[in-house]
């Protein structure tokens, strides 16, 4: 996990986006692999206020992360 503290441009631009290609938006999560690849990079987060949207949000997150680990 890379914490990059506050969301202020500033550091954002210092401690993100200098290192990933393409970053849209904070969260940004990123699943790396065993080989310590990046593996799959997901944008945003949908929270329990969105109901379904968030329960298959979490349900892929969960069978990514077990692909990962095998």
């Amino acid at each position: 996990m890379l914490f990059c503290g506050s969301l202020e441009d500033e550091n954002v631009n210092k401690r993100l986006r200098g290192q990933l290609n393409n970053f849209f938006a904070y969260p940004t999560t990123l699943f790396v692999g065993r080989d310590g690849k990046v593996q799959a990079i997901h944008s945003g987060f949908k929270g329990p206020g969105t109901g379904e949207e968030y329960q298959a949000q979490i349900r892929e997150f969960h069978e990514l992360a077990e692909k990962l680990v095998k």
